[in-house]
């Protein structure tokens, strides 16, 4: 009774004190580094394989990482960014260190160095974390991350691709656990990964953009003799002749995968897709085109539609129809579920029938932004996790489905009154065959985050963050139910000099019973206490 009173008024409060900031239609160009905290530089690291082909709406559109006044649309406005102007300050730090300690986490550190050069930057990052077991017997943990990252930008002023920007980000790291839900909760599994990404992007010029992207993700098991490497490779290219443009994209992905037994499999899917669209001015875009995807022989042909509309400055709407075909590797659903029985799986093929997503975007300047909507799909085919036979272990099935997802997302950002970011998912993905309508397991219904953050006079920064699930359940037939999964936090820093902060972390401060996966409770309530220094 208490939690739910405590939870009802961080709620109210949310709702009440909420005021903006930008924290994954046209797509959204995003600067690859910020300069986040107090001035410290930070460069976009490697993204999680994407399954996504060339979503127009996408989430970043919809959860900006940054300020508004950073953000722009790229079909429905200038894209010419400010992004080197970032490097005109001279009070950046090029560095910083963060260490701490707490109940359970002994040690955590994070370190970044950035070197910025004409027209471009170098960084390299660093963290590692131990989790010592907490209230259930070998449930610790350690991960450790070290990565590189490269960006240059072309001078606008070039005679050869002027504006170009260039990147090369990589990224290596291991993750060691027990699976304590297990028969023998002492048994280790170790997940090493790597990523690589290049990219090359041009929309500075007004009558041809392009971008090339590179990706490859490697996901290995040190214990289990798994290894798997899902190759990507994109590129797009538009030619714009007055309010007509003609746009071509085509991306290839191989997947591989070794076991144990030397056994070794591979898949690939070629996706392509022609469209032509017209704009008008800032006001009005639309585009037609068609999607063709083949896998192993297996095509999957829709056709492609945009449109978007500006209503006025602060008031867009947006549509898309996308069905599209999807590959997905046992690599990637490892990543998304540590506890995935990988070894048995290659790679998962599904389609995405009738997909479509409606946005409404409303936004006043730098200060608030509003905006909500509904996606769809179907699929004969969806792959889903269920627990396995072999206790503590998950195994992948697929199913005919169908899946509607309400959404909103409130960001304020009101200078003294503080910063919010909240964002509302209604998802309601449930079998569709004749004999069982029921929902797909480990796909809540309810998920909500918050975050409210305010910085007072004295040099204290405080946030309140919440995580919510619920309705989640663990099985086909919806006969286990897992616990709404809430995870309230509290972060403090103070300013004890200009170059060092002090900081206080709270997690999970109503010490609920949270279960992402069944059988693996979460860490209870965590206080961390540690230091920020900057260079």
């Amino acid at each position: 009774m208490i939690k739910n009173i405590i939870l009802f008024l961080f709620l109210f409060g949310l709702m009440v004190n909420a005021q903006d900031e930008t924290r994954q239609t046209p797509s959204i160009e995003l600067p690859d580094f910020v300069i986040t905290g107090r001035d410290v530089i930070s460069v976009k690291k490697v993204n999680k394989i994407s399954p996504d082909f060339v979503s127009t709406i996408s989430d970043e559109f919809l959860r900006p990482a940054f300020s508004p006044d950073e953000l722009e649309l790229r079909d429905l406005s200038n894209p010419i960014k400010s992004d080197l102007n970032l490097l005109d300050s001279i009070s950046f730090y090029r560095g910083n260190v963060e260490a701490g300690a707490g109940l359970y986490t002994i040690p955590t550190v994070k370190a970044s160095y950035a070197y910025p050069f004409t027209n471009g930057i170098i960084q390299g990052v660093f963290s590692g974390i131990y989790n010592r077991a907490y209230d259930i017997e070998f449930s610790d943990r350690y991960s450790v991350n070290l990565g590189g990252h490269f960006v240059y930008w072309s001078d606008i002023h070039n005679n050869f691709l002027p504006g170009t920007q260039s990147n090369i980000s990589a990224d290596i790291g291991t993750t060691s656990f027990k699976l304590f839900a297990s028969p023998n909760p002492q048994t280790k599994r170790t997940i090493n990964y790597g990523n690589l990404l290049i990219g090359l992007r041009n929309n500075f010029n007004k009558n041809f953009q392009f971008g090339f992207t590179l990706a490859d993700h490697v996901t290995t098991l040190s214990d289990e003799g798994f290894n798997d490497n899902y190759f990507r490779l994109k590129v797009e290219s538009k030619v714009l002749v007055s309010i007509l443009d003609l746009g071509i994209t085509a991306d290839y992905h191989k997947h591989y995968i070794k076991n144990s037994a030397g056994s070794k499999q591979g898949s690939d899917i070629f996706l392509f897709r022609p469209a032509a669209g017209f704009k008008i001015s800032d006001i009005f875009r639309a585009a037609l085109g068609f999607t063709f995807s083949n896998s192993g022989g297996k095509n999957f042909n829709a056709p492609y539609a945009l449109m978007g509309i500006k209503l006025h400055n602060n008031f867009t709407i947006f549509g898309e129809y996308s069905p599209i075909a999807e590959l997905i590797s046992s690599g990637t659903f490892l990543r998304q579920n540590e506890y995935f029985n990988s070894v048995k799986y290659s790679s998962t093929y599904f389609k995405k029938s009738d997909y479509f997503d409606v946005a409404i975007k409303f936004e006043y300047g730098p200060y608030y932004q509003i905006n909500g909507g509904v996606k769809y799909f179907s699929s004969n085919e969806y792959p889903y996790f269920i627990s396995s036979s072999e206790q503590g272990k998950f195994e992948l099935e697929t199913i005919k489905m169908n899946s509607i997802n309400p959404y909103l997302n409130l960001l304020y950002h009101l200078g003294p009154y503080g910063k919010f970011y909240g964002t509302i998912n209604v998802a309601f993905v449930k079998t569709s065959i004749d004999t069982l309508n029921t929902f797909v397991p480990y796909h809540p219904v309810i998920n909500a985050i918050g975050t409210y953050s305010y910085r007072f006079a004295v040099g204290l920064e405080s946030s309140i963050k919440l995580s919510y699930y619920s309705k989640t359940y663990a099985d086909l037939s919806n006969e286990i139910q897992i616990d709404p999964f809430i995870d309230l936090g509290l972060e403090f820093i103070y300013i004890l000099i200009p170059d060092l902060d002090l900081t206080l972390r709270l997690n999970n401060l109503l010490n609920n019973k949270n279960y992402t996966w069944f059988g693996y409770k979460e860490m209870p309530l965590n206080v961390i206490f540690g230091i920020n220094y900057r260079f």
